[in-house]
């Protein structure tokens, strides 16, 4: 009798975990004139060995919005569970006997399915869920859920899960705009629970009675000794350039300007008192600006055209020797040289781009603008001057040749993800919320149409932070909740990096950074979504360079979660729960073990 009831156990436990096919209902709605009614829809999602593709079959059709949401569903519960997914394709299959609205509203039933299939937990067929999926698996808010619950009366089903925020929504109702509680609604008229969810993970506890894990990683936990030493010893030096600058030319009479500088260079002095060695180094930067601005106008007398060129040539002729001497026989030795030469090519392209702004506006006869931004270009090149140094500060035991061809690939990879971020937050919000994203893709696009494959990941990796941010602060109401989520998921990524052997120098910079604009959450939330792309930078073009193998992490696990107000039959949920706990530690040991 015992063998077989763990026959029956390990039975339904292998047919959990090496699920391929996931089908549960969805709800949308359907228009007829100008009258939407809730209908309902099944979404199948399946997996398969493949190269990382995404395919969406719809029946009626719908429109790109599905397919954009499809996408999204998948690189959001990959990049959730760091599940490397480049070897599978991913199937959405949705069927429906009406002609349904189009709209992203199925992102988190994909998604929901999507982390059943990656983590071999199947879904309850008694629950429904609406809303769009996020690039951090939060869930976004969407309209007609009134129509959309309406669908499920009679039906058997026990739960509607909604966007948090939603308990109240306007709705028309003969003809009349009439508010709803939707929660009374669903318990009064339909007699189902409605569940409002934060998360694809909060979402889960519903859908599949488990409750996903992460990693829990302080954010005071991921600067390691070293990274505090390299940072220190830049940041000081800095520090001194930006006070011997300063000095230099503090008697001068461009007060405004002086002011500004030794602000900022106070700044930096008290952040490097405090141990935030990167945001001293980075006002430092900011100080030094103003004063080398200085240092060129003094040099200056107005409408003096030809010494603003002879400025503008002498830094290109710097740049040009220093991509020279960089790039000559350059040999890797250490994994950690990898994300310094990318920081010091992207540094050094940012100078050279700098420039190029300084001769437009010198052909515009804007002098002192072009000096202004020459001084930028300057101290940039100075900065690139000190992540290069970090090259040689550590050894290894490996050495490779580096080939900036070699990333292409890597590249062209992150642009596509950037433009799907871009097109998956145009279905959901104004082009007006996108212009930073998008700028920065296309200073991207045009860096990699000219072979600067370096400037041109990095500006892709800031492409598609910004217009996921767009999308993920969307409709939210208590922004210092979105900014502490922010702050963990950061860490988590630097942390995986971290265990994978890598020190991500800019990911652990930017998560520190990020706490100086405490009265600009925008800016801190810009700069913790720098952080969580950036974490895997090294990794990233490693996969390309081959500098050597890297281990991987596991960055969850997974336990059961008895949902409230069940009406099922209390030792059948004993059963669950402990099938459910067996199975939590058999995953658990079998990761443990590979």
């Amino acid at each position: 009798m015992k063998r077989m009831l763990l026959l029956l156990i390990s039975a339904l436990l292998l047919s959990r975990a090496f699920s391929a096919s996931c089908s549960i209902p969805i709800a949308g709605v359907k228009q007829e004139d100008s009258t939407y009614t809730g209908v309902l829809a099944n979404l199948t999602v399946e997996i398969a060995p493949g190269n990382g593709r995404v395919f969406v079959d719809t029946m009626p059709l719908t429109q790109v919005d599905t397919q954009a949401s499809a996408r999204m569903a998948k690189e959001a519960i990959c990049e959730l569970l760091n599940a490397d997914c480049r070897n599978y394709d991913f199937f959405y299959i949705i069927r429906s006997e009406n002609p349904l609205v189009g709209g992203p509203s199925a992102g988190a039933a994909m998604a929901s399915c999507t982390l059943s299939l990656l983590t071999g937990i199947p879904l309850y067929n008694d629950t429904v869920i609406t809303g769009t999926i996020n690039p951090d698996a939060s869930i976004g808010p969407v309209g007609s859920i009134f129509e959309k619950m309406s669908s499920l009366k009679g039906k058997g089903y026990k739960y509607f899960l909604a966007p948090e925020d939603s308990e109240i929504e306007t709705t028309l109702i003969n003809n009349t705009l009439t508010e709803v509680n939707l929660s009374k609604y669903a318990q009064e008229e339909l007699k189902i629970q409605f569940v409002t969810i934060g998360d694809i993970i909060e979402a889960f506890k519903y859908m599949a009675g488990y409750s996903i894990q992460l990693k829990n990683v302080s954010s005071a936990d991921v600067a390691s000794k070293e990274y505090e030493e390299v940072m220190k010893e830049m940041s000081c030096e800095l520090v001194n350039k930006a006070q011997e600058t300063y000095d230099l030319v503090k008697n001068s009479d461009f007060a405004e300007l002086l002011n500004n500088s030794f602000s900022l260079l106070n700044q930096s002095k008290s952040y490097f008192n405090q141990g935030n060695y990167y945001s001293s180094a980075s006002y430092a930067v900011r100080s030094l600006i103003f004063s080398t601005y200085v240092k060129y106008l003094l040099n200056y007398s107005e409408g003096d055209s030809s010494y603003v060129l002879d400025v503008i040539n002498s830094l290109n002729n710097s740049i040009s020797e220093y991509n020279s001497a960089l790039l000559s026989n350059l040999t890797i030795d250490h994994i950690y040289d990898i994300e310094s030469l990318a920081i010091t090519i992207d540094r050094v392209k940012e100078a050279e781009s700098l420039l190029n702004q300084a001769e437009s506006l010198y052909d515009l006869g804007l002098l002192t603008n072009a000096l202004y931004t020459a001084a930028f270009a300057d101290v940039r090149l100075l900065t690139a001057k000190q992540w290069s140094s970090l090259i040689d500060y550590f050894n290894g035991n490996e050495s490779i040749k580096f080939d900036i061809n070699s990333i292409k690939p890597l590249v062209i990879e992150r642009l596509e993800q950037a433009r799907n971020s871009i097109a998956y937050a145009r279905t959901i919000m104004t082009d007006e919320n996108l212009l930073s994203s998008e700028e920065h893709l296309t200073n991207a696009v045009k860096a990699f149409n000219k072979g600067s494959y370096i400037y041109a990941l990095f500006e892709a990796l800031k492409a598609r932070a910004e217009a996921n941010l767009a999308m993920e602060i969307r409709g939210v109401s208590n922004i210092s909740t979105k900014i502490s989520s922010k702050i963990k998921s950061a860490a988590r990524a630097i942390k995986r990096a971290e265990e994978r052997g890598l020190l991500p120098f800019l990911s652990i910079s930017f998560l520190e950074y990020s706490s100086t604009f405490t009265d600009d959450p925008l800016q801190e939330l810009i700069f913790l979504s720098y952080s969580k792309e950036f974490a895997g930078i090294s990794s990233s073009i490693n996969d390309y360079v081959k500098y050597g193998e890297l281990s991987v992490s596991d960055g969850y696990t997974v336990i059961p979660f008895a949902r409230p107000n069940t009406h099922e039959d209390p030792l059948y949920q004993i059963i669950l729960i402990v099938i459910g706990f067996i199975f939590g530690l058999i995953v658990t040991l079998i990761r443990f073990e590979s």
